[in-house]
């Protein structure tokens, strides 16, 4: 079994595509384990070509500080581990 906290993040979706997938993580994911959830972040991709490249590195970095609190918080999260 899967001790820890799992977190499926989304990025780079219309907020139609943000809808479904919220719907599919509650019905299908969610019931699963409380443990397994979803952070959506904001669309990086400043549209000047092919940039959504930019939303894998920028969707961590919003969810180490949005939901996790780093940096201001490192030391509490000090042994975890993040699996990317």
């Amino acid at each position: 079994k899967q001790p820890g906290n799992v977190t499926r993040l989304v990025s780079g979706c219309t907020p139609e595509d943000i809808v479904a997938l919220e719907k599919y993580h509650a019905e299908r994911i969610a019931p699963l384990s409380p443990r397994f959830s979803m952070h959506v972040t904001p669309d990086f991709d400043v549209g000047k070509g092919n940039q959504k490249y930019w939303n894998k590195p920028h969707g961590i970095l919003n969810w180490l500080e949005g939901k996790m609190g780093f940096p201001h918080n490192a030391e509490e999260h000090k042994d975890d581990i993040i699996i990317i």
